[in-house]
């Protein structure tokens, strides 16, 4: 055989372990939810890969296969070429030169490409891998049955059944191509959205801030107490000793139903179940059940407290408002007749957005208040306004502490310069 043709053989040998080595990765790395949604438009090149899938192991018979055939080749014909330019000494230049060759240029290189533009390639390369399937389908047949041989009696399971499980970011891209095209409704949407953010969502996220709740001394008698519970209609209430921050229980209604009015309820308090504001809800769900609580006092890095949060507040992170004693009575939002929303300060950015479909951006806040709060760096008066976008924000209710609520309506349009 003569130089040049043994030369075209090697470098074609190089290019087929490029080709299978990065079929494989392209056909193990491609979104599978892209190619789905690329079927039902009437891609038959991604039917094709998902039709593929379905045999992982003809994949990596054959790409295996296909790729050792290719290396053996082309190493043994760079032997017997170097040999014959070097002599004795060109079987271990010939092993150096091929090994960078190959994990180069057959490997690395191709490996990365086909994974970074998987969904693109995996439909291309689908039917020339699929005449390979066929021409290598006796000896890759015949390989998967020893291989199956051998998993079965080292106690492993040959079943190569398609798993049922996606990913987090599947079902994201799953959920935004059914929203596209109307699959979904909004509720539904929302729904979804909260389950695939749950374990990523923080305490003080969602916690109930103290300024906001109730609570009472630890010195207050029953009598004090009773018109507490029947002012807040609230069942459980922190209990407090010196200063506010500084919860050292909870008063459940019903431990002081049989007690003399003028009775401290100091002994009737019960311990409170204290988490830090960085815990995840999903945790904080878990340690609430295993405790038999259903409330949590929520405490900074010093020990004092900012806040609630109830097993109710952490349910309505899945399924939305489901009212519990600690909610508003008024809604958090009214739409007035001439277009303006008066949403209150405490409503969620994200509630708001979603609702009204608006664009407040977010940011290192949860609330509407908490947005005005960070774009004016301090506490406003009633009438400051701020401008986004086409929509002015104007504080209709405020006091020295807080932004109670804030008038959303159309920007005014400008001036006409003539």
């Amino acid at each position: 055989m003569s130089g040049s043709v043994t030369i075209i053989i090697i470098f074609l040998c190089v290019l087929g372990e490029a080709f299978f080595s990065g079929s494989e990765i392209a056909l193990v790395s491609v979104d599978r939810m892209r190619m789905k949604h690329a079927a039902k438009t009437g891609h038959k090149s991604s039917q094709r890969v998902l039709d593929m899938l379905k045999t992982p192991e003809r994949i990596l018979g054959t790409t295996l296969l296909g790729t050792n055939l290719c290396v053996v080749t082309s190493t043994t014909l760079a032997a017997s070429r170097f040999y014959l330019w070097l002599g004795p000494i060109g079987v271990p230049v010939s092993i150096v030169v091929m090994t960078f060759i190959n994990l180069v240029f057959a490997e690395i290189v191709p490996k990365s490409i086909f994974q970074q533009m998987s969904n693109q390639i995996a439909p291309r390369i689908i039917y020339i891998l699929r005449v390979f399937m066929l021409l290598l389908f006796p000896i890759v047949w015949l390989f998967s049955k020893v291989a199956a041989l051998f998993a079965s009696v080292l106690g492993g399971d040959s079943s190569t059944e398609e798993g049922g499980f996606v990913s987090k970011e599947e079902l994201k891209l799953l959920m935004k191509m059914k929203h596209d095209k109307g699959d979904v409704k909004p509720s539904e949407r929302r729904m979804i959205n909260r389950l695939l953010h749950f374990t990523e969502t923080s305490v003080k996220e969602i916690m109930i801030p103290l300024i906001d709740v109730a609570v009472l001394n630890e010195q207050a008698t029953v009598s004090g107490a009773s018109e507490c519970f029947v002012r807040t209609k609230h069942r459980r209430i922190p209990i407090f000793k010196d200063r506010v921050d500084k919860i050292v229980g909870i008063l459940n209604s019903f431990d002081i139903l049989r007690e003399a009015q003028s009775k401290r309820i100091k002994s009737m308090i019960r311990p409170a179940y204290y988490v830090p504001s960085t815990m995840g809800i999903a945790k904080l769900l878990e340690g609430l059940q295993n405790n038999g609580r259903n409330m949590a006092i929520v405490v900074d890095e010093f020990g004092g407290a900012e806040g609630i949060v109830t097993v109710e507040d952490i349910l309505e992170e899945v399924v939305g408002d489901i009212g519990d004693e600690y909610d508003e009575v008024e809604n958090l939002f009214k739409q007035q007749k001439d277009g303006s929303i008066i949403v209150s300060g405490r409503m969620p950015v994200d509630d708001l957005n979603d609702r009204f479909n608006l664009a407040i951006p977010e940011g290192d806040y949860e609330t509407v208040g908490g947005f005005f709060l960070n774009r004016v760096k301090r506490i406003p008066r009633v009438g400051e306004k701020i401008t986004l976008s086409n929509m002015d924000m104007v504080v209709s209710k405020a006091s020295n502490r807080i932004i109670g609520e804030i008038t959303i309506r159309p920007a005014a349009p400008p001036d006409d310069p003539s």
